[in-house]
């Protein structure tokens, strides 16, 4: 997801699916209690972590689709003045455009700045499989819409009504179906819809066709997949 559509051929063999344990949110929360009544400290007598770090831990195993809020974050993350949500690190470097989509997709209970009544998944969401297949998106990849565009611009991607989201989304291959309902399958458009984007199979990148292993690098996580295994995934 980090290299761009060029490398993407190369890199796509090589992402890992994040190992899936088990987990229950009473865990979780008996851990984070421990650790803020100060009984961590007596059963760690060797360089104890302190009450903030283990519940930034315990935050980080997680479900990413479950948290209103992320474990680790600072100035520029994962929200950043001007610039919207994932748009830089927590060291303050930009985050590439598909990572930054993935990652949209991937915490959609995190609360809104301007508005927390409100959440990321109101303003950009996963397609169900069905909802994908009648817009005509190919058999076996994902797709994603754009829900509420006000919201979105406002809050979440604040170039996006000056054309900037589609003209990067087109740089990172993204596309929308050509035919919709009517033609089912049918080739990816560049012309891009709202309601439905995904990352083809085949993409032409500066007039050189590359195939894409689509249905693994951009698709959603299960959903216990923690915190810790998005991030893992994204980069």
């Amino acid at each position: 997801l980090l290299n761009g559509p060029s490398r993407a051929r190369s890199r796509g063999s090589g992402l890992r699916r994040p190992e899936m344990e088990p987990y229950t949110h009473s865990d979780a929360h008996m851990l984070a209690a421990i650790a803020l009544s100060g009984l961590a400290d007596a059963c760690h007598h060797e360089s104890p972590a302190s009450a903030e770090e283990v519940v930034v831990d315990t935050l980080a195993d997680m479900p990413a689709l479950s948290i209103s809020r992320l474990p680790d974050e600072s100035e520029h993350w994962p929200y950043t003045a001007g610039k919207g949500w994932f748009a830089k690190n927590a060291r303050g470097a930009e985050v590439h455009f598909l990572e930054r989509i993935f990652l949209m997709l991937s915490f959609g209970s995190l609360r809104l700045r301007k508005t927390p009544s409100r959440t990321l998944s109101e303003t950009i969401r996963w397609l169900a499989p069905d909802a994908a297949a009648r817009c005509g998106v190919p058999d076996g990849l994902w797709a994603f819409e754009i829900v509420h565009v006000d919201l979105f611009e406002r809050e979440v991607y604040p170039q996006y009504a000056s054309g900037s989201f589609n003209k990067t989304a087109g740089k990172w291959c993204l596309a929308s179906p050509c035919g919709g309902a009517q033609q089912p399958h049918s080739a990816a458009g560049r012309k891009l819809s709202r309601t439905c984007m995904y990352l083809p199979a085949r993409s032409v990148v500066d007039g050189v066709s590359h195939e894409l292993d689509a249905a693994r690098i951009f698709r959603p996580l299960p959903p216990v997949a923690t915190v810790a295994q998005a991030y893992e995934y994204a980069s």
